[in-house]
């Protein structure tokens, strides 16, 4: 069972190419049930026209050959009607989205990541409610569709993508590509183009750098630190932006980064190409196969092609190279049984063998397979089977499971296998395992691209292995979950990259150890593994994409399993990723309008009111039928309006509506409310009757409610008894306390519900009497209400001690019985 494998078919990557364009899908109406193409999208058997570009930034950051690149696009719609729009992009083989924002009336809005059939409904319903939602899901590896609903009419659409990849490094070379071309669309005018790239090393120095077709302005900042830069107008682009660099390191070229939160195992990532062990003018003698498709679907222009490939590579073998060739179809066209030494005598006899070569017959890709792994002899140098197919298995074993597992039982003399598709109809899950488990690597080839030109251009660069058989020991700490688990071989020009996770911590060392022409070499480098370390979080994310892609071809091999599923949907909430179980969603929420302060006064209160700084216009609808603009005010940020409240207008509650015209044409309608409050909070005193001098005076002030006033306002009904009754539990904004002595301390909310309360120290040496003290209480509206109370002194305790109120003795009533100091006391205002 597969069931993830017709969704993760490779021909689709190469099919959806790069695009970074917006393309029109939905006629008016962001609530539309079902996608339509619009007439003006384009024709019957016509590709649609995408929408125009009036800006586009890309803003890339690379450390250490990791790129994290940021698209910002804004779009055009010159209809005279709202569109809803689909944003079809692929993405390079080791990039993965990191995250999608859409602007809405201004505002930036965040993604964010949900399960895939929960993401879909939350677009459709926030489309249904006119929230303007965005959403970005996967359609199969590196593939991805955003859609964006409420393109305003005559307006635009601000749209960012942001994804990170690890750069490959070719031929000591870092290539960073940029995706600005459609294969499938007629790419539009760029009217601002702008680009800026920031590139960083830790352990190497970058050296000269290009960026052909477009002028670069470049800024060295030092040895490992460059910017560059880019500006087009009115640009229509016909390839991507390719920026490469050259980077030289020390021996071992390598370089290692941790991130570790605390409390957790750390991540890290290690790079390594270690070229200075081989000279360019070394030769690693190898034996070499090479197996190509003649079956019928390879006529035409493909095996003239692929005739062309053969002659290149054979041109390419070193004299002590040893090879030969298998044409196969539905049967085995070996040039010869056996590998022969590539001497001009047997090259020429090869080259007239691949001339003769025609296609026809079916595909017996097993057959295949198992000829030449035993037909390459085991002499202790590197065996290499370069394996060609434009097709699946149609003759002899044909399950692809059974494939891998013969091949398993065959190769285990370590041969590698590299292997080149053909998109169209080619078993791309056959080929990459066939690659990964056998050391190799996979390439494929769009049907447009010459076959000749990528096959031998992959063979040049895999012709010259630095180190086989790799093998890492890390010292102090125990790995885990590393990716990849089979470490393939580094060539020349070539690096290797590494990524896991790690417990323990300390200062340690990192061995590498490898193979070079039979003779084992060994590397070792002193690194740390930190015990925290915060920085770099990057490489937590790297690791994420690295695991989650393991997961997914694990599922895609053997079939989906729960715990497999939930692991993935876990690390992408926990990652931000976009995965086939999951879509990254945006939604508009609403404008957080308020009113500050809700509670006013009859006059002419001014309020300040909480909108966008970047509203056109922000009014309110009073009720007593004023229509009051409002203005930003810098200093607090807010928008603020003052308008006249009639004097007759009882205590309640009123609406309000607020207008807010947004920059996109947008109208937010709010409703919102004040209220009306002339009466000043009534509160309720509790402090003791009498208090030994010396000890804490403490003062409680909570809101006076009770049981007969609830039934008073209950029964009296009317706006404005309810409201009275509710706001006395929390329509106090301060209270304060004036002591005897001149002193105001303020009252603070007590954290057990108590109300406000204050404690206040007396002296030992107050002589006994009677202290007054005044209790004001404002609420939000400003009423002020102040109770006058009085607190009785008494003679201090033994020793004076500053005992809390509750704790003193309290002094014998007329009848002999002790009263304790803690009784309430209510006071009336005077």
């Amino acid at each position: 069972m597969r069931a993830l494998r017709a969704g993760r078919d490779r021909k689709d990557v190469t099919m959806a190419r790069s695009t970074l364009f917006l393309l029109v899908v939905l006629v008016p109406g962001a609530a539309a049930a079902q996608l339509l193409v619009p007439h003006e999208a384009g024709a019957p058997g016509h590709p649609a026209s995408p929408l125009s570009i009036r800006h586009q930034e890309i803003s890339v950051e690379v450390d250490t050959q990791v790129a994290r690149t940021r698209v910002t696009q804004v779009f055009e719609n010159h209809t005279d009607r709202p569109l809803r729009g689909r944003y079809v992009f692929a993405l390079p083989e080791r990039a993965a989205v990191s995250n999608f924002a859409t602007w809405v009336g201004g505002r930036r809005v965040e993604s964010r990541v949900e399960r895939r059939e929960r993401a879909r409904e939350t677009f459709e319903q926030a489309a249904e409610a006119g929230r303007a939602p965005g959403l970005l899901e996967s359609l199969g590896p590196g593939v991805f569709q955003t859609t964006v609903d409420a393109i305003p009419a005559g307006g635009t659409k601000r749209v960012e993508i942001e994804y990170s990849e690890v750069l490959p490094y070719e031929a000591g070379r870092v290539i960073l590509r940029i995706p600005l071309t459609v294969p499938s669309l007629e790419t539009p005018t760029i009217r601002d183009l702008r680009v800026r790239i920031r590139l960083a090393e830790r352990d190497k120095t970058i050296g000269a750098v290009e960026m052909p077709g477009y002028p670069m302005q470049l800024r060295r900042i030092d040895d490992r630190h460059v910017e560059l830069s880019t500006h087009a107008t009115n640009d229509k682009p016909t390839s991507d932006l390719v920026v490469s660099y050259a980077v030289q390191g020390d021996e071992m070229g390598l370089s290692f980064i941790t991130h570790r939160m605390p409390g957790e195992d750390g991540y890290f990532l290690l790079s390594i190409a270690p070229q200075e062990l081989t000279r360019s003018e070394d030769i690693v003698k190898k034996d070499i196969f090479f197996v190509f498709d003649t079956s019928g679907s390879m006529a035409g222009p493909k095996i003239r092609d692929a005739r062309r490939a053969l002659l290149r590579m054979l041109g390419m073998l070193q004299p002590e190279d040893a090879f030969s060739i298998l044409a196969f179809s539905d049967g085995m066209n070996p040039w010869r049984s056996s590998v022969k030494l590539a001497s001009k005598e047997n090259i020429g006899a090869a080259r007239a063998f691949v001339r003769r070569l025609k296609a026809g017959g079916g595909t017996h890709i097993a057959g295949a397979l198992e000829f030449a792994l035993t037909h390459l002899p085991d002499r202790g140098r590197p065996r290499v089977l370069i394996f060609f197919t434009d097709g699946q298995p149609t003759v002899g074993l044909r399950d692809p499971d059974r494939i891998l597992a013969r091949v398993r039982n065959l190769n285990r003399s370590g041969t590698r296998i590299f292997t080149f598709g053909v998109t169209g109809g080619v078993d791309a899950r056959l080929l990459d395992d066939l690659a990964r488990e056998n050391r190799g690597a996979s390439a494929y080839v769009d049907g447009g691209a010459s076959i000749d030109a990528v096959v031998a251009g992959f063979y040049q660069k895999i012709s010259r292995p630095v180190l086989a058989d790799i093998e890492f020991e890390y010292e102090p700490v125990t790995t885990r979950l590393q990716y990849p688990q089979v470490l393939p071989d580094i060539y020349k020009g070539q690096q290797l990259i590494v990524v896991g996770r790690y417990h323990g911590e300390g200062r340690g060392r990192l061995t590498l150890r490898g193979t070079l022409n039979g003779v084992q070499k060994t590397l070792v480098r002193e690194i740390d593994f930190p015990a925290q370390k915060e920085s770099d979080a990057f490489v937590a994310r790297v690791w994420a994409q690295r695991r989650v892609r393991f997961l997914l071809d694990e599922m895609d091999r053997n079939g989906e399993t729960p715990e497999m599923r939930d692991e993935v949907i876990a690390l992408a909430e926990a990652y931000h990723l976009v995965t086939p179980y999951t879509s990254m969603v945006t939604v508009a929420e609403p404008t957080l309008a308020s009113l500050s302060p809700s509670r006013i006064k009859p006059g002419d209160p001014e309020v300040l009111i909480r909108a966008p700084r970047s509203a056109l216009a922000v009014v309110l609808h009073l009720p007593f039928g004023e229509v009051v603009r409002a203005r930003w005010d810098p200093r607090r940020a807010r928008w603020r309006a003052r308008f006249l409240v009639p004097g007759d207008l009882e205590d309640g509650v009123y609406p309000v509506r607020l207008v807010v015209m947004l920059p996109d044409g947008t109208v937010e309608r709010h409703r919102l409310s004040f209220t009306i409050d002339t009466r000043a909070p009534v509160m309720a005193l509790d402090l003791p009757r009498r208090l030994p001098a010396g000890a804490l005076l403490r003062i409680r002030a909570r809101p006076k409610i009770d049981p007969g006033s609830i039934l008073e306002a209950l029964s009296a009904g009317g706006r404005a008894a309810i409201v009275e009754m509710a706001k006395t539990f929390t329509d106090v904004k301060a209270v304060s306390v004036r002591l005897w002595d001149g002193r105001t301390q303020a009252l603070r909310v007590s954290p057990r519900g108590e109300g406000w309360v204050a404690e206040i120290e007396t002296e030992c040496t107050q002589p006994p009497g009677r202290y007054p003290l005044t209790v004001s209480a404002v609420d939000w509206a400003g009423n002020l209400r102040q109770e006058r109370a009085e607190v009785l002194l008494v003679a201090p305790e033994a020793e004076c001690a500053g005992t809390a109120w509750g704790q003193a003795s309290a002094p014998e009533d007329e009848g002999g019985t002790r009263r304790a100091s803690a009784a309430g006391h209510e006071v009336a205002a005077r």
